[in-house]
């Protein structure tokens, strides 16, 4: 095998991380298109643009960001995300979407949540995304 797996068997990862985590998970391709969404009933899921929540500049470099994305949630949100390159080339954004009210129950409960941008079956796992949550939950008990 050479280590690549098929569309639906990696969104459907997704869909298992995105179910652990308690999180909303969002693909976008190079041209700013977002192709996959985790939660069906998201404005995300709704053939929206990832520009319609970032910055053009932050599709490009790892970024951590608290709100609702332009109204996209209902509830403040950590929203953690990082480019994703195909040989050498920019291919688009992945990000991860947890509610900040999720994440202080866990801290409350002296869980430590590991955070994986893209499980081993895809190939990456961001620890920075990970040292990003770790310096969340510090500075915001």
């Amino acid at each position: 095998m050479n280590g690549l797996i098929d569309k639906d068997t990696f969104y459907q990862k997704l869909d298992e991380h995105a179910a652990d985590m308690n999180a909303e998970i969002w693909l976008s391709t190079a041209n700013g298109e977002i192709i996959y969404c985790s939660n069906s009933e998201s404005p995300a899921a709704k053939d929206m643009m990832i520009t319609d929540f970032y910055d053009r500049t932050d599709i490009y470099s790892q970024t951590v960001k608290t709100g609702t994305l332009n109204g996209c949630f209902s509830a403040k949100t950590l929203s953690l995300s990082t480019p994703v390159y195909q040989d050498k080339s920019y291919a688009g954004l992945l990000s991860i979407h947890l509610s900040l009210q999720f994440i202080k129950d866990i801290a409350q409960k002296n869980i430590r949540i590991h955070l994986y941008a893209i499980s081993g079956h895809c190939g990456v796992v961001s620890d920075r995304l990970n040292a990003d949550h770790e310096q969340y939950i510090k500075t915001n008990p």
